[in-house]
């Protein structure tokens, strides 16, 4: 058994909950209040596109109402539960898409030997999440918001234009 490096381990996931803390904190300050106003943006270009096409609307407690004749269409904010904002889109009692304000993310992925020896191994574990916790620091720090839909994960926008485009026509 090799002391220093059952102490090194302890000495990484001090310093990995310390990153955590930091991130909870960064995100909570930095992110959450742009992906909540991201998502009151999104919803009032909603607005203006129907009122464009020649919908009424009418916005309240983060929900659109947009009526012709007997059609209508409600766009919604609902919050999710690690800070995200989803924007429900009905027609009537029918859900036609999903739209999700995200930030993008770096990952610090791949592939890394684990050796034999469990300890060893652990380090290795360690380094490979410190890192990975640094990368989505660093996104916290410097975000870069898009948006994607429920109806097509492979697209990611950063311009509600063409969303808005895909979404209705």
């Amino acid at each position: 058994m090799n002391i220093l490096k059952l102490k090194e381990v302890e000495d990484l996931k001090v310093e990995l909950e310390k990153i955590k803390e930091i991130n909870n904190v960064i995100y909570g300050e930095n992110v959450v209040p742009v992906l909540k106003d991201k998502a009151v943006e999104l919803l009032l270009k909603i607005d203006q596109y129907f009122q464009d096409i020649g919908f009424a609307t009418k916005i309240k407690s983060n929900k659109l109402t947009a009526t012709y004749n007997t059609l209508t269409f409600t766009a919604e904010i609902r919050e999710q539960q690690f800070g995200g904002n989803i924007i429900s889109i009905m027609k009537g009692d029918e859900e036609i898409d999903t739209i999700r304000v995200v930030i993008k993310t770096t990952g610090n992925g791949g592939f890394f030997a684990i050796p034999e020896d469990k300890v060893e191994a652990e380090i290795v574990k360690l380094k490979k999440d410190i890192g990975h916790a640094k990368s989505i620091t660093k996104n916290y720090e410097n975000p870069v918001y898009h948006y994607g839909r429920s109806n097509n994960n492979q697209i990611s926008y950063t311009d509600i234009d063409s969303l808005l485009k895909d979404v209705f026509q």
